[in-house]
């Protein structure tokens, strides 16, 4: 069953990065056999969205091909050139490609891969029922995924990278923060090492399995809380 979409919202994954932390790979690195980077997708093809745009740069062939067994038609690629010049740059690529009339966006970092599945949904309505930003929070910290309002975007977006995205979100009135229990939404993977310290508890909502490229698509309640499994 095709997650029902909401009308104009989009999602965008990054991974245009060369990850030099990691030492290279890091998106196409196996992790609870699957790449890295399918666990980020996966989080934006659950979200009630009409279409998912992987911006990636570096490797770009390499993470295209790891991600083959996810393709549907809801989801692109988009290369861009310009991945050198940070996530900001990658992100503005992104939004060009997208219909002009889009009015939500769900911005999901490709080297997250413990979010629950299920949270791009409350936040994309929150957007939509009027906030400028929607996103969790995790122990009074901000986390990912953040949906953005094109109101937003249009006024903070063009020269926006994730530093200057939490700056625009910590100075813009009326940005939705959803507590979650959900750790995973403030983890990211910067070296190996993170692969072995991730708690098995952050991914308690991720699935084994087959690729997942829908679900039913039931609002959560808030506070937003891990699925049990």
């Amino acid at each position: 069953m095709r997650t029902p979409s909401l009308p104009r919202c989009h999602a965008i994954v990054l991974v245009a990065g060369a990850g030099r932390r990691f030492g290279g790979g890091k998106l196409t690195t196996c992790w609870r056999g699957r790449p890295l980077v399918a666990w980020a997708v996966e989080t934006a093809l659950a979200a009630p969205v009409e279409r998912v745009t992987v911006v990636t740069g570096c490797g770009a062939d390499a993470v295209e091909a790891a991600l083959a067994p996810w393709c549907c038609d809801r989801l692109t690629f988009l290369r861009t050139a310009q991945w050198s010049e940070g996530m900001g740059r990658s992100l503005s690529d992104g939004v060009a490609s997208l219909p002009p009339d889009w009015t939500a966006l769900l911005v999901v970092l490709g080297d997250m891969p413990a979010i629950p599945s299920h949270l791009g949904a409350a936040f994309l309505l929150g957007v939509l029922g009027g906030a400028p930003a929607a996103l969790p929070s995790f122990e009074g910290r901000d986390g990912h995924p953040v949906a953005l309002s094109r109101t937003f975007w249009d006024r903070h977006g063009p020269t926006t990278g994730d530093a200057g995205l939490r700056r625009a979100l910590a100075s813009q009135p009326g940005v939705l923060r959803l507590p979650t229990q959900a750790g995973g939404v403030r983890f990211d993977i910067d070296s190996p090492a993170d692969l072995d310290r991730l708690p098995q508890t952050h991914a308690g909502d991720r699935r084994g399995g087959r690729p997942v490229t829908s679900q039913a698509f039931v609002p959560p309640t808030s506070p937003l809380t891990e699925r049990p499994r």
